[in-house]
């Protein structure tokens, strides 16, 4: 049985690789990364402008459907932004502290119960109205 000895370099002694071979390793990981990490930078690029662009559609809707003057709105985003500025460090705290598959996977979670319980169903009837005995209909509400 041969006994051999680490490849050696002038460049970093025992074990390291020549430098045109770290040159092609470092090209190709760079490749690889990029390959992985583009596509879901670029889908979240879009999944924030889309997110901006609905405070805007949002805008649009909610002065004519609820009679918002400019004033309200501008309160209304202005409360949503206090409020975004506030807990953003304790969520990141606690991020640091349960890690990040937990505490995004119980944002995720708490998102959709949220959403599902204020969302209408196909009739236009709002769901929770169905629940409440002491709730007029949805159609003597519109009225009033």
């Amino acid at each position: 049985m041969a006994i051999t000895t680490p490849p050696t370099s002038p460049v970093g002694g025992a074990g390291t690789l020549p430098p045109q071979s770290t040159s092609a390793f470092e090209e190709a990981t760079y490749r690889k990364v990029t390959w992985r990490l583009v596509p879901f930078l670029l889908l979240c690029y879009v999944v924030a402008y889309l997110d901006r662009v609905n405070v805007g559609f949002a805008k649009l809707q909610m002065l004519n459907d609820l009679k918002f003057s400019e004033t309200i709105y501008g309160l209304g985003a202005g409360i949503f932004f206090i409020g975004y500025f506030l807990f953003e460090v304790p969520s990141n705290v606690i991020l640091h502290r349960v890690g990040a598959r937990i505490w995004i996977a119980r944002i995720m979670i708490s998102w959709g119960i949220i959403s599902a319980a204020m969302m209408p169903d196909y009739t236009g009837k709002d769901i929770s109205a169905e629940y409440d005995e002491a709730a007029p209909p949805l159609a003597a509400r519109a009225k009033a």
